[in-house]
Formats: C-alpha cells, structure tokens, sequence
C-alpha cells in the first residue's frame, strides 16, 4: 500500500478476490480481511485534482487481422500520440513507440 501511495495510483486491482477469506475463519480478521485492508488503508486518501491535460489527438488505423497473434485476437489498433492501444475481446495493452 506505501507504494500505491507513493507513485501517486487512485486505487488497487486484485485479480483472485475468491482468495479472501469470505468466510473470516483463516486469519482471524473477519470477513474479506484483504478488501478491508486495502479499504482502511486508502480511505480518505482520495483527492479531485484539477484536471489540466490537452484532449490528445487521436488517428484511428484501419483494423487487422494475422494468424500470429500470440494469443491476442486483435480487433483494433489506434494510434494515440506516442502510443498504439491494442484492443482485445478480454483486456488491453499500451505499447510505447521508439
């Protein structure tokens, strides 16, 4: 959590929530001891800052296809100032350009 806070990030992600413990048994700490703890550590940490950014340009390419996708069915690529977005059906990624 200190280096959640640290790099400045507005929340947490857990991937497994079934690895809580529902039921408050394992640990001793009652139920959903993981949720709670990051609930008790960020609470009242969230701040409404100024948004001062540009609206980015955006150039949409058109959408392709390969039979070499790595596991990846890629349906769009878009190119956002120094980053392309890949789309997937399930999840993202953001690759920077060189």
């Amino acid at each position: 959590m200190k280096w959640l806070k640290e790099k400045g990030y507005g929340g947490a992600f857990i991937w497994a929530l079934d690895f809580d413990d529902f039921t408050g048994k394992s640990c001793g700490k009652g139920p959903y001891p993981l949720l709670n703890a990051i609930s008790s550590e960020l609470e009242g940490e969230s701040e409404n800052p100024e948004i001062t950014t540009e609206e980015p340009s955006i150039t949409e390419t058109e959408a392709y296809d390969t039979d070499e996708t790595e596991g990846w069915l890629v349906i769009r690529r878009i190119k956002m100032l120094d980053h392309y977005l890949f789309i997937s059906y399930a999840f993202y990624l953001e690759y920077d350009v060189v």
